[in-house]
């Protein structure tokens, strides 16, 4: 802010100094000479100011490209959970229609002894809930 405020005052001497020229006395005062040179000749006072806004505007555009990623990840995340919600309402669906005719137990049945498909049948349902109330418990992340 001081930088900005020399810089400010410089221009004003400067400006000052132009409209005395103009009034006729056209001679500098020896205080005035370093304020007429030519601005390249200058020292930059506001090099800094310059590097600092370019900075904040890297460092602004960097979270904008951040809640970009996090946005699409998101949409990525909601597409998935529909994805996955679709596949397992389609495996009960036909797990269901299985169970209903009793073609799975009888198949099961076949393999293993009765019991024992019947516990498979019961270890499938309770694994197909916790797959439903996994998809349905918000992400953490």
């Amino acid at each position: 802010m001081k930088e900005l405020e020399a810089e400010i005052e410089a221009y004003r001497l400067r400006y000052g100094l132009l409209r005395e020229e103009e009034d006729g006395q056209g001679r500098e005062p020896e205080e005035f000479l370093d304020e007429t040179k030519p601005v390249l000749d200058l020292p930059v006072c506001s090099s800094n100011g310059e590097e600092d806004l370019e900075h904040k505007q890297d460092s602004a555009e960097e979270p904008k490209a951040n809640n970009d990623g996090i946005i699409e990840e998101e949409r990525e995340d909601g597409s998935r959970k529909a994805v996955l919600v679709k596949e397992i309402t389609e495996i009960t669906e036909r797990l269901s229609a299985i169970e209903s005719k009793g073609e799975l137990l009888q198949q099961i049945s076949e393999v293993l002894d009765v019991s024992e498909g019947e516990a498979i049948l019961y270890q499938i349902s309770q694994n197909l809930h916790m797959l439903r109330s996994f998809i349905e418990m918000p992400s953490e992340s």
